[in-house]
């Protein structure tokens, strides 16, 4: 076994979807032109939170807004290009519907 594929399976045990996490690095990457003033270790930072949230939320809004598969590439690039502001829209729309599910929960 080569170190690639043993790179490959452990990023895959961790739930990393290596093309998936690209694309989101490269949104995050592409992100960086509207962030001039950032620290090199917050430019790093937000590539890296671009892939992660790209990785771990593609498949969650795909299906949440009907995605065929072909399109969560693209999808993974937006929500790496959107980062963490990406992230605060999800949880703000995640609890307005948790909030809807209670109240008719309780009437």
């Amino acid at each position: 076994m080569t170190i690639l594929t043993l790179l490959l399976q452990f990023l895959d045990a961790l739930g990393i979807k290596t093309a998936i996490f690209i694309a989101g690095l490269a949104g995050g990457l592409t992100s960086l032109h509207k962030k001039s003033k950032l620290k090199w270790w917050q430019r790093f930072l937000s590539i890296f939170g671009g892939g992660f949230t790209a990785n771990y939320l593609t498949p969650m809004v795909a299906e949440w807004i009907n995605f065929s598969e072909n399109a969560h590439y693209g999808l993974a690039f937006m929500l790496g290009y959107g980062g963490l502001t990406g992230v605060e829209m999800l949880w703000l729309r995640l609890n307005r519907k948790i909030e809807k599910t209670v109240e008719e929960d309780q009437e």
